[in-house]
């Protein structure tokens, strides 16, 4: 009687087991943050969120932060702006995600000094991609392994702006959106959105300026962005250790009737009537790590 009654219990457990395997498809309704569950960055350190979700859901995923003093979240790229511990959520339609960001303080003489200064004393480009590379970069990698990874969508949580007349963006996190790069131009370009940065009255060549994450455009130099009826443009500025990038973009030559306004790493510039070309010319060296452009 008990090989019966333990019989019948295996039978109705594989039941279940087939049941539950013909009802759900492994990754068909996935939706998570890629990554452990959390991330430790410096003070002034990005890393990138990628987000799974399945092909099937359409829209724009909304990226906050519970504490944007402590980081920062656009497109998926924390900003690590103070001290302290915060979470980050990926949310669309009914689908959500968090994970754990914790931010410290960099250690005097630890990657990022070295970065800033191997390139800062040598005074020529070659040390500044040196340190750039040597001191962010190690940093930013840190941050994505740690437990990170990115989203593909733009989000606007750093008050600047808002997603109703959202018509396109340029990521400028790598390279995968640069069409075209030499001593007199590089280009940018992502579905309606080009971004053309014309070397100008600028000293350095444009080609110098091949590292990214965040791109790197020289003062002195034009930035043409080209987008049919756009009205606004939001910038989102890159960190390298305590530069400011913000100061230099919000005190550039924007077209006449533009207006300026700047909150954290955001700057935001709203055209008085729409346009299809947009064109600023840098008062200093600026690093930019997307914009998002918008119109009526």
């Amino acid at each position: 009687m008990k090989k019966i009654v333990i019989s019948v219990i295996l039978l109705l457990a594989m039941a279940l087991s087939l049941a539950s395997c013909s009802m759900f498809k492994p990754g068909e309704e996935e939706f998570y943050i890629d990554g452990a569950s959390y991330v430790n960055l410096q003070v002034g350190e990005i890393a990138v969120l990628e987000l799974v979700k399945p092909d099937s859901l359409k829209g724009k995923v909304e990226w906050t932060s519970d504490d944007e003093t402590v980081v920062i979240v656009a497109n998926g790229t924390l900003v690590a702006q103070g001290e302290g511990t915060t979470m980050v959520h990926a949310t669309l339609d009914d689908y959500s995600d968090k994970v754990i960001v914790t931010v410290g303080t960099p250690k005097p003489g630890t990657g990022s000094n070295t970065g800033n200064n191997t390139g800062n004393n040598t005074g020529n480009n070659t040390g500044n991609n040196t340190g750039n590379n040597t001191g962010n970069n190690t940093g930013n990698n840190t941050g994505n392994n740690t437990g990170s990874n990115t989203g593909s969508n733009t989000g606007n949580n750093g008050g600047s702006s808002t997603t109703a007349n959202l018509i396109g963006s340029i990521d400028f996190s790598t390279a995968d959106q640069r069409t075209q790069i030499d001593e007199n131009v590089q280009i940018w370009q992502n579905g309606n959105v080009t971004l053309t940065n014309n070397k100008a009255g600028s000293q350095h060549p444009v080609n110098n300026s091949t590292a990214t994450g965040p791109a790197r455009f020289y003062g002195a130099s034009e930035i043409v962005i080209e987008c049919a009826g756009l009205t606004k443009v939001v910038f989102l500025c890159g960190t390298y250790l305590s530069n400011d990038y913000v100061t230099p973009l919000s005190n550039s030559t924007f077209p006449d009737g533009a207006t300026v306004s700047v909150d954290g790493l955001y700057v935001t510039v709203t055209l008085a009537a729409p346009v299809n070309t947009f064109s600023v010319t840098l008062s200093a060296q600026v690093r930019l790590m997307s914009i998002e452009v918008y119109g009526n």
